[in-house]
């Protein structure tokens, strides 16, 4: 019996706990308009407007302020962010010719594009790696390694003089140019010259290497005078090539003779153009070249060669 009691009493006991704790609760609620009861430290705000630093606010007012896009931060870190769409405000700049030269600022995908574009962009001492440059002014000197190429740095004609005295005549032997050989070297007009006599056709014959920066074409210019006025003489030519590691060339084409202009003491320019034979022509060739006077022309004055030079398109 006595153990029942006491029973009773815990219950009792238990009972009246809860009740408090139920009145507390009950104290800190308030009927609102159709019966429904709210927390006064629980707030339901979705822009939080109340910016309460003791009430506790529901998970969906915390949501819909998150996904409303219009949180302000200020000096915060935002770790590996994804910005999708576009960005706005001061901190970012669309500037075609980037005047504000900002240190702190972003610049557009489309503005950085166009001040690159625009073509008045100014590099001083910067060092470009495998770039493509397309119609550049440049002034000054370019410097660097490797082997700039392109489609608008323009190739340029060079020329190699050919010197008369390092010619070369089977006469009867083969000998340098001299004033007894046949042909041979005379000063006409205060000029020396190689110099054919009528009815002389002895080639004279000279051999160079043609230079590393070649690119394409090749042909001679000289520079000859006649003795008289009669019918022009015709210069006439023929060219070896050879290559290292490859067997010599002993088939040289006899060319189209080229016609001088035919006036005593007038310097006159003729190109010798090769049409066979310069097909097969590279950097690091040798050419020979012979040239002799046509006899088979009704020319009857002395060619007086004054100058020879080989010209060709070089790589810049």
């Amino acid at each position: 019996m006595k153990r029942l009691i006491v029973i009773l009493a815990l219950v009792a006991a238990g009972l009246l706990a809860a009740g408090l704790v139920w009145a507390a609760v009950e104290a800190d609620r308030v009927p609102t308009v159709g019966g429904s009861r709210a927390y006064y430290n629980i707030s339901d705000e979705d822009d939080m407007a109340a910016d309460s630093a003791t009430a506790l606010t529901t998970e969906q007012s915390v949501k819909a302020f998150v996904t409303s896009g219009t949180i302000t931060m200020t000096n915060k870190t935002l770790t590996s962010p994804v910005l999708n769409t576009g960005l706005s405000g001061t901190a970012f700049l669309d500037e075609d010719a980037m005047t504000s030269n900002s240190a702190t600022k972003a610049a557009s995908q489309q503005s950085i594009k166009a001040y690159v574009d625009s073509g008045a962009v100014t590099m001083t001492n910067k060092t470009l790696t495998s770039p493509t440059i397309t119609g550049p002014t440049i002034s000054g000197t370019i410097t660097g390694t490797g082997v700039v190429s392109a489609t608008n740095v323009a190739d340029v004609v060079r020329y190699i003089q050919l010197p008369l005295g390092d010619f070369w005549v089977m006469d009867p032997g083969l000998l340098l140019v001299a004033a007894a050989t046949a042909p041979g070297m005379e000063i006409d007009d205060l000029i020396p010259g190689l110099v054919w006599a009528d009815a002389e056709t002895t080639p004279a014959q000279v051999t160079f290497r043609i230079p590393d920066d070649y690119a394409s074409g090749g042909a001679f210019k000289v520079v000859a005078t006649e003795s008289g006025t009669s019918t022009a003489n015709q210069v006439d030519f023929s060219v070896y090539i050879n290559k290292s590691g490859v067997a010599a060339d002993t088939a040289a084409t006899d060319q189209t003779p080229v016609a001088l202009a035919g006036t005593s003491s007038t310097p006159s320019e003729v190109t010798l153009t090769p049409a066979t034979d310069f097909a097969s022509l590279t950097s690091g060739t040798w050419v020979t070249l012979n040239i002799w006077r046509d006899d088979t022309a009704t020319g009857t004055n002395d060619l007086e060669v004054k100058g020879l030079a080989f010209y060709y398109t070089a790589t810049q």
